[in-house]
């Protein structure tokens, strides 16, 4: 069965929710994770989550295995939770859904639809157990108790020298007239706006600037760095040479480089943390794409308003 609505492989490499994304490999052994619905998400300035605020949207599990000739698939792990503006969802309300995707933007396919006390195990036997869902009554926001994995390493099938895919695919855009926010490629960089000595400002989507990208992962991928481990997030790496240095691309076009290389656009936090510092192409005094929303002024059609963000330094452990 196809998802349209629920297509979380479009979700994740659209940057969607993606401070409140997480990756399951299957090398890592059993790891326990509390989902909310998306119709529940709300944006968090430090990313990944901080202690105390451990709730994500999206778990996408690394499987590389070929389900079907789309290529090395991975699955999604989401809570569908029917509130908002998924109040009409006519799929799996309030279950958490088990999904499969290849690589690009292949149509999803449903796997599971899974209770409290439900259990699904992936084609590469990966385990997962909803052991609770609670708060579907009252005001309160739902949270699904998600395990995945028994605790034993599971052989990883996904090649480790094939080259990613750099064919063009469809990829869903956020509307016409929408702003994300640029930030500097290094706290020590010079691009900083004079007036404010901001190091973010807002861009609409069709400007062209330069390309960093992120990947979370709990061990080194090959290709990806983390030069500053004091102030980026243990499990965040960065890179500019993707293969080559991007200098000038749109929002949409950053979105399909970054996917394409196995990543995805930073969060304006990441890159303020210095997650691609020193990553490579001299963009550490550019200003670099991020998928933060941003705004602009309503007092001054001509005026960019930059969004200040708090940083919360927290070294995470996986």
């Amino acid at each position: 069965m196809s998802l349209s609505s629920l297509d979380h492989r479009k979700s994740w490499l659209a940057g969607w929710y993606s401070d409140r994304h997480a990756t399951f490999e299957t090398s890592q052994g059993g790891t326990n994770y509390k989902l909310i619905g998306q119709a529940n998400y709300t944006p968090n300035p430090n990313s990944p989550n901080p202690p105390g605020d451990d709730k994500y949207v999206i778990i996408k599990i690394e499987a590389g295995v070929d389900l079907g000739g789309d290529g090395d698939e991975d699955f999604f792990v989401m809570f569908n939770r029917k509130t908002g503006n998924n109040s009409g969802t006519q799929e799996g309300g309030n279950q958490v859904l088990v999904t499969s995707a290849g690589s690009g933007y292949f149509k999803s396919t449903l796997l599971a639809k899974l209770g409290s006390g439900g259990t699904y195990t992936t084609a590469n036997g990966v385990k997962i157990v909803v052991n609770s869902i609670d708060g579907l009554s009252g005001s309160e926001v739902a949270v699904a108790d998600v395990t995945i994995g028994d605790g034993t390493p599971q052989p990883t099938q996904k090649p480790t020298t094939s080259a990613p895919s750099k064919s063009p695919t469809s990829r869903p855009t956020l509307p016409p007239g929408s702003t994300v926010l640029l930030a500097c490629g290094s706290t020590n960089g010079s691009c900083r706006e004079t007036a404010t000595n901001d190091p973010t400002r807002v861009a609409y989507l069709n400007e062209s600037h330069e390309v960093r990208c992120c990947r979370q992962s709990s061990t080194n991928p090959s290709g990806w760095v983390r030069r500053y481990p004091d102030t980026c997030p243990s499990n965040i790496w960065g890179e500019s040479d993707i293969p080559g240095c991007v200098h000038s691309a749109t929002y949409n076009e950053a979105q399909q480089i970054c996917a394409d290389y196995g990543g995805r656009l930073c969060t304006a936090a990441e890159l303020l943390a210095d997650c691609t510092r020193g990553s490579g192409c001299s963009h550490d005094n550019d200003y670099i794409w991020s998928s933060t929303p941003g705004t602009i002024s309503t007092e001054s059609p001509t005026t960019r308003v930059s969004t200040l963000f708090v940083i919360h330094l927290v070294v995470f452990y996986t």
